[in-house]
């Protein structure tokens, strides 16, 4: 999501065609969150988008991935009504590639950030950085990670000297760490820094802050259970302080970050989402300009983007069995909820990656009998579910090593696909 110069607002989800495809949905709100257009992408396969910016000549870039079946990184561009001007996948020998954050850069040219296993010596996977001119045309391409292991790039920040910030997770260390990888206008290595504890941690977004440091949203393991984990740093990604902590509330045994943003007044807004006393919901929680929280406001849903407006309140993107923006207003303490995207099932885990345990979360809107399977990246099912409810508490069974699967319900002639990633 992004807030635009008319104050609407540009949000990227993903629904489902006739054939149960998954396919994305670019939408475009007023300033209150009032559809102004929605546009679907219709394709013979699956394609899913995981961010969106607006672009100089005010349409859009979006990148995420497409399966034909193996995955390739998609790069998609729009006129400023939503439309499509032009499509660009990008992919190696081994086809194990997907994007996850893009930004325009100044030669209007695009950088993209995500994974692929094509270029690891070991069975694994590198952080991938994808350059290309205006119309899509790769430029060149970096690797980062070690020989063996997982390394995969979740976000991409400019810097205000020009070059780039990465916020990635590290397998290839052990245990795997959040990864900070700072590069240059060309995507060599300045630095890179590492943060972790003794369990499993992986980052969600990094932005600089306007101290010319950094502000990391992740998840940590602590006690056993996801806590949201907050990392400052100055400008070389050396550490100033860090916060663990579950928000507040009766219940609560899981919780992580999906973004930080920096007040106007010098703290952190956060939203993501927790586990509440067996219920996924999605939290906005403030925090002073050392970390600490102030307050947290908690909702149905799933937290996943969250802006400070004009007002001084906050927009938040999240879904709860649909696409849902909210605007919380700081000044009185409540919110407004625009619903969009009503597709027939959902599916959510919660955490994702999963470490030792999750909550699977599921909803059906017929009366077809539910089938959850799990499969691997071959399409070879692995884990059936013998008992459907709404809420399932999964243990990772023990023969399940890590890497990247498919979750998938069935209703009748109605599917939900869910990538899940798994860490042990």
């Amino acid at each position: 999501m992004e807030q635009l110069p008319d104050k609407g607002y540009i949000v990227v989800g993903n629904t489902y065609d006739s054939y149960l495809r998954h396919q994305i949905c670019l939408l475009k709100t007023d300033s209150l969150g009032n559809t102004l257009w929605k546009r679907v992408y219709k394709d013979t396969v699956d394609k899913i988008a995981y961010c969106v910016r607006q672009t100089k000549d005010g349409g859009y870039i979006m990148t995420g991935e497409l399966s034909t079946p193996y995955n390739k990184l998609l790069l998609m561009k729009t006129d400023s009504l939503g439309d499509t001007m032009w499509t660009k996948t990008y992919y190696g020998p081994q086809e194990g590639e997907g994007g996850q954050s893009v930004l325009q850069t100044e030669d209007e040219g695009y950088i993209i950030v995500g994974s692929t296993n094509s270029y690891d010596p070991g069975p694994g996977y590198d952080v991938w950085l994808v350059r290309t001119d205006s119309l899509g045309d790769t430029l060149w391409t970096r690797t980062y990670g070690g020989k063996q292991g997982c390394d995969y790039g979740y976000w991409i920040e400019k810097t205000y000297d020009g070059g780039y910030i990465i916020a990635a997770m590290n397998w290839s260390s052990a245990p795997h760490n959040i990864w900070l990888i700072k590069i240059d206008s060309l995507g060599d290595t300045l630095w890179t820094k590492l943060y972790g504890s003794e369990k499993s941690d992986y980052p969600s977004c990094v932005k600089q802050t306007s101290d010319s440091g950094y502000i990391i949203i992740g998840h940590a393991k602590a006690s056993g259970y996801d806590n949201v984990w907050l990392i400052k740093t100055n400008s070389y990604g050396d550490t100033l302080w860090t916060k663990f902590f579950l928000p507040e509330g009766s219940g609560i045994w899981n919780a992580g970050g999906e973004c930080v943003q920096e007040t106007y007044d010098g703290g952190y807004i956060i939203t993501g989402s927790l586990i509440d006393s067996g219920y996924v919901k999605l939290f906005l929680t403030k925090t002073d300009s050392s970390g600490n929280e102030s307050w947290t406001k908690k909702l149905s849903g799933i937290g996943y983007w969250v802006l400070q407006a004009p007002d001084s309140g906050y927009t938040v993107t999240g879904t709860q069995h649909d696409l849902l923006l909210w605007h919380i207003y700081k000044s009185v303490g409540i919110e407004e909820q625009k619903n969009e995207l009503t597709i027939p099932i959902s599916l959510k885990i919660y955490p994702n990656p999963v470490t030792y345990e999750a909550l699977i979360t599921c909803k059906t809107k017929n009366n077809f009998e539910p089938q959850l399977k799990l499969y691997d990246l071959s399409g070879r099912e692995i884990y059936k579910f013998k008992t459907i409810g709404n809420q399932i508490r999964w243990r990772i069974p023990e023969e399940l090593s890590s890497g990247y699967y498919f979750l998938r319900l069935t209703a009748g002639t109605y599917k939900e696909v869910v990538k899940v990633t798994i860490l042990k």
